[in-house]
């Protein structure tokens, strides 16, 4: 069956911003190929009993939830709840293919934004224009990104989450996904 891509994060108010409908118009677009799960699958996230320990602290205990295909998530909870945790430990347990999940920490370093833009630059044609509509789709002038050594930020953020969705990510994981982002592009 053919699905539309996950989307999981804990800042909830993602689901109605322009990323989640950039997603969407993405897709509809064709910028991003829409994965095919695989048919067994009833859901595209299921997490059951996980617990994550450090020594003899348990930070998670025994969470479980399912995320049906299509479907935009959400965690809340006050700092230091655990959520950043959550993320991490379902991604360390994950089955999927690392090249089908997309994980957006709360911050990038200038480094990892310098690699980013290094991997858009080794893309073929066909893809790095798919993520570059993507980008331009999010707010960012492809024109601006492209001749920078290391994109801000915010362009740095749209630019992971560009690569994801024009690589075929089927789950994307933000951890905080409106840090460094501007305004427009929360709403």
């Amino acid at each position: 069956s053919r699905g539309d891509p996950v989307l999981v994060t804990v800042d909830p108010v993602i689901a109605g911003s322009s990323v989640t409908r950039t997603v969407r118009t993405a897709l509809a677009a064709g910028c991003c190929r829409q994965p095919c799960f695989p048919a067994m699958e009833d859901r595209a996230v299921s997490v059951r009993g996980l617990v994550k320990r450090y020594g003899d602290t348990t930070a998670v205990a025994g969470i479980s939830f399912e995320v049906e295909h299509g479907e935009v998530f959400g965690l809340l909870g006050p700092n230091g709840a655990g959520k950043s945790t959550l993320l991490k430990a379902m991604l360390e347990k994950s089955t999927l293919a690392s090249e089908k999940v997309l994980y957006l920490p709360q911050e990038l370093t200038r480094e990892e934004g310098a690699h980013l833009l290094s991997r858009l630059q080794r893309l073929p044609t066909d893809r790095r224009g798919r993520v570059l509509s993507v980008v331009a789709a999010l707010g960012v002038d492809p024109d601006d990104l492209l001749p920078s050594a290391r994109p801000s930020p915010g362009q740095a953020r749209k630019l992971a989450m560009a690569l994801g969705l024009g690589g075929g990510a089927w789950v994307m994981v933000l951890d905080e996904p409106t840090n460094h982002l501007d305004l427009p592009s929360v709403e």
